[in-house]
C-alpha cells in the first residue's frame, strides 16, 4: 500500500514539474477555465466599447429633457451593468471627469433631471459584464438649446 502510495505522489509531482516547464501557450489545454484557452467553448469577451451616443458628441441645441443613449454589445450573450458619468463643468470643477451617477444602469439610456439652459454637458459610459469584464467609454460632451 505504502509503494502504491508513493507511486501516484511521485507521478503527480513528474505532472506538475513538467506542466511547469511547459510555455503558458501550450499549457493552456490543461485549464480549461481559461478565458484565453481557444478549446474554452465558454470564451469570456469584454463587451464592446460604448458608443453610438445619442445625442452626439458635440452636439449643440439639445433638449434640456434629453434621453441620453448609446450601444454596446456582448458576443457572451452576458448581461451588461453601465455605469454613467454625466455633468456640467461647475458640477465636476478640476476633476479630468464627470461625476459617477449612484446606481447601475441596466439599459442603455438614461434621463437626467431637467438640465440647464445654454450649458455644455460632458457624460461618459462604461460597461461591465456578469463576470466583471470591463469596458470605458470615450468622453462626450453636448450643449442644451437656448432661449435667448
Amino acid at each position: 500500500m505504502k509503494a502504491l502510495s508513493l507511486t501516484i505522489v511521485i507521478s503527480l509531482l513528474t505532472l506538475i514539474f513538467a506542466c511547469e516547464d511547459l510555455p503558458s501557450e501550450d499549457a493552456r489545454h490543461l485549464n480549461p477555465m481559461d478565458p484565453d484557452n481557444p478549446a474554452n467553448e465558454n470564451n469570456f469577451h469584454a463587451p464592446t466599447e460604448p458608443a453610438d451616443p445619442y445625442p452626439a458628441d458635440q452636439s449643440e441645441n439639445v433638449s434640456v429633457k434629453p434621453t441620453l443613449s448609446w450601444q454596446s454589445t456582448d458576443q457572451d450573450g452576458d448581461t451588461l451593468i453601465y455605469n454613467i458619468y454625466f455633468g456640467s463643468r461647475s458640477q465636476f470643477g478640476n476633476n479630468s471627469f464627470p461625476p459617477l451617477i449612484p446606481g447601475d444602469i441596466l439599459n442603455e439610456t438614461y434621463e437626467p433631471d431637467t438640465l440647464q439652459e445654454g450649458t455644455t454637458y460632458y457624460w461618459m459610459v462604461d460597461v461591465r459584464d456578469n463576470h466583471g469584464h470591463l469596458s470605458k467609454g470615450p468622453p462626450w460632451q453636448f450643449k442644451t438649446e437656448s432661449t435667448n
